[in-house]
């Protein structure tokens, strides 16, 4: 037992990334080396997409329709296409840990036999992490953050 290995684990939802701003899944697009023709394709079917509220065949009556600026469309054929295009980015941004993605959760990795030192690169690698996430809507809330300690 003189080499006891810990592992650390933080699980954290991706599920805020779905509320990305348009001009994120734009950039992520021009990352993959998407052509200037499926840039402006996809931009546009992003852009000004009206939104309103029909309540028993009643439109709202505070707007005809509200222009959506984040996301993508809801039931699209295209969305779970962007979300992964622009998600598939995550594990690059981190440096030492190990990362493992299904569906929108993920999970940070790092083994060693020191607890500190696990603890201080799961923080640094979450900070990083959350830079990369630049917007606010992005924080996670700390009851969406999972911590797990894996002992061998």
């Amino acid at each position: 037992m003189d080499h006891v290995r810990l592992t650390g684990a933080v699980s954290i939802s991706a599920k805020p990334l779905i509320r990305s701003t348009i001009e994120n899944y734009y950039q992520s697009l021009k990352r993959s080396e998407s052509n200037r023709a499926e840039l402006n394709w996809i931009s546009n079917y992003l852009s000004d997409r009206p939104q309103s509220v029909h309540y028993q065949n009643a439109l709202n009556a505070l707007a005809d329709s509200s222009v959506i600026t984040s996301g993508v469309p809801q039931g699209s054929i295209l969305g779970p296409l962007l979300f992964v295009i622009f998600v598939n980015e995550m594990p690059s941004t981190v440096s030492r840990c190990s990362v493992i993605m299904y569906a929108n959760n993920t999970v940070l990795f790092f083994a060693s036999q020191n607890v500190e030192e696990i603890e201080a690169v799961l923080n640094q690698e979450l900070d990083t992490l959350y830079s990369w996430l630049t917007e606010p809507l992005f924080k996670q809330e700390e009851d969406r953050v999972y911590r797990i300690w894996y002992f061998s």
